[in-house]
């Protein structure tokens, strides 16, 4: 937190791992206690979005909603939404990368670099294993790198 002004953490809850994933949110919560600029966002609640600069950053799981998330965003979020210059929802439900423009709310499905496992084995899922780290302007996507 030394090279960051302010850090905001926005947990997902996840299908497959609500209580692991809520447990761990939670461990990163209390170790980093200390540290006045981080702020958190570990609800359950399912739907999530933040202001970067004038960006929309929006986060769901991607289990559920699929086909209303611009209708979901502008009910909860419209505020925002109307005032972000651009606007983006990150997903990773099928765990493998898409990129959808949904009306000026692009959705960004973002791949794991977890193992395949039996239940994307099953479904057949065969995607390429990456994290990808965005990179925002006050505006706008500024550069995506994948790690």
């Amino acid at each position: 937190m030394k090279n960051a002004n302010e850090c905001e953490v926005m947990y997902a809850p996840g299908n497959h791992d609500p209580s692991v994933g809520y447990m761990f949110a939670r461990l990163l919560k209390r170790a980093y206690s200390n540290q006045p600029n981080i702020t958190w966002d570990i609800s359950l609640k399912h739907y999530k979005g933040a202001m970067l600069g004038h960006n929309f950053i929006g986060a769901t799981h991607g289990d559920k909603g699929k086909n209303n998330y611009l209708a979901k965003y502008l009910d909860e979020f419209g505020f925002m939404l109307g005032t972000a210059q651009n606007r983006e929802l990150f997903t990773g439900h099928l765990h493998s990368e898409m990129s959808k423009d949904l009306g000026g709310f692009v959705q960004r499905q973002v791949s794991t670099r977890k193992p395949t496992d039996k239940w994307t084995d099953d479904i057949g899922v065969v995607a390429h294993k990456t994290f990808e780290l965005v990179e925002y302007s006050d505006h706008d996507t500024r550069a995506i790198y994948y790690v």
